[in-house]
């Protein structure tokens, strides 16, 4: 997916949050927004947003002369997520298809993404996607695609998240797959790191690999050789939240064995793809 229009403000919005997040006064995000005007013009037209916008924050964090602005936050989201594990279980455990609701509930952590909203409210979201199906399913490809699969990846979005994440790779290795975790190399908004893996339980549960960056998304040309051997070997990959669907929908190397997982939160994304804003969607690759 290109960049548009609508992404610039996004942008700017998301470096101003990082400021927040900083503690800077009024004074200081006004000196920063204007200092980081000429990157926002700078960024390319053919880029994707996720690629755009992590170069944009990486600009930002430098003039803020701060690596994490986040760090607490994704602490007490991981906290906040875990703290609801057992409520979580009782309703996988009441399921029909374990695995079906491994995904909606998977889905439903896309809503701890305080790189958009300053605060959230899960238990709307977990009680959502219990009661509604996804707006845009491929799940019976997915079942049937699952059948001969031996590998399966999961690329990872936010903080907090990841501890439902953790629900969905029980239920793919109970169906004896294999299963491999991929975070963020390094801290990029509210995306989670190894050190959020390891806190959710998720490096107790499978491998947990990098994408060998510090960006939003995935971007091919920035990974290392041994990320992309994850993608090659994996039978299927699941990729969850926005800034992976930005930047692997169209991306050729993927082929076709990605599952897109996500709530939409983006106005460009919902007319893409023919959806809702806040609604939850589970689409295959074309």
């Amino acid at each position: 997916m290109k960049q548009t229009v609508k992404c610039l403000p996004c942008y700017l919005n998301a470096a101003i949050n990082c400021m927040e997040r900083a503690g800077f006064d009024r004074t200081r995000q006004y000196e920063l927004c204007y200092q980081l005007l000429p990157e926002l013009k700078a960024q390319p037209l053919s880029g994707t947003p996720c690629e755009n916008a992590s170069r944009f924050l990486r600009a930002a964090y430098e003039k803020m002369g701060v690596s994490d602005p986040f760090e607490r936050e994704k602490r007490l989201s991981n906290e906040l997520a875990l703290g609801l594990l057992p409520r979580l279980r009782e309703i996988l455990d009441s399921s029909s298809d374990r695995l079906h609701m491994a995904l909606r509930l998977a889905a439903a952590g896309n809503i701890i993404d305080l790189a958009i909203f300053d605060s959230v409210d899960v238990l709307p979201a977990i009680d959502h996607c219990v009661n509604h199906d996804f707006s845009l399913s491929d799940y019976p490809l997915f079942r049937e695609q699952l059948v001969p699969a031996k590998e399966v990846l999961i690329c990872g979005d936010n903080a907090g998240e990841i501890v439902f994440d953790t629900l969905l790779v029980r239920e793919l290795q109970a169906l004896g797959k294999s299963v491999t975790y991929m975070v963020k190399s390094g801290p990029i908004m509210n995306d989670a790191t190894l050190a959020d893996a390891e806190q959710a339980g998720m490096t107790e549960l499978c491998p947990v690999v990098t994408t060998g960056m510090a960006e939003m998304g995935f971007n091919r040309n920035n990974a290392a050789p041994e990320t992309l051997a994850h993608f090659e070997r994996a039978d299927l990959i699941i990729a969850k939240g926005q800034a992976n669907f930005e930047g692997l929908d169209d991306a050729p190397f993927a082929g076709g064995k990605i599952f897109f997982l996500l709530k939409l939160k983006c106005s460009a994304i919902c007319q893409y793809v023919g959806a809702e804003l806040s609604d939850v969607i589970f689409l295959h690759k074309k």
